[in-house]
């Protein structure tokens, strides 16, 4: 049906409708503040939870927190776990709370466990190894199976 509609041109002519269904700028703005309201109401749920975690953990603010966090040498992991907040939040609430936070790494780019590392070499490093390790390995004979 849908490809009969779009040799035909129709089904341009139907999205078109679709799309045009006569919002007004009222409705457009009422919309609107519905998802901010939504938005304020979820980012203050995500504050109460938040400030939940710091009086478990036997603080007030945020930033009193990040401060001992770091003075005892806890990762921000560690931390990131601790409080509930992701990496850009923890981070911008690092540089606000005077904490120095390096930059972040390409994933892959540390060691973890199970993983390896990728590394970048020359071509000629490559060709240097390969020619310390002795004699190219010959290709298999066609001729039949060996026996055992």
């Amino acid at each position: 049906m849908g490809q009969q509609l779009a040799a035909t041109g129709q089904l341009t002519t139907l999205a078109a409708l679709a799309q045009s269904d006569g919002s007004s700028p009222e409705r457009t703005r009422l919309r609107r503040a519905a998802l901010d309201a939504g938005r304020a109401t979820r980012a203050a749920q995500r504050n109460r939870v938040l400030a939940g975690r710091l009086r478990d953990l036997g603080f007030d603010d945020l930033a009193g927190y990040l401060r001992h966090a770091r003075s005892t040498g806890l990762s921000l992991r560690g931390i990131a776990k601790a409080t509930g907040l992701g990496w850009a939040r923890l981070r911008r609430e690092m540089g606000t709370a005077g904490l120095a936070v390096g930059q972040p790494t390409l994933r892959g780019r540390r060691m973890t466990t199970g993983k390896i590392p990728i590394q970048v070499v020359p071509v000629s490093a490559v060709r240097h190894a390969g020619s310390t390790l002795g004699p190219p390995r010959q290709p298999p004979s066609a001729g039949p199976p060996a026996p055992r």
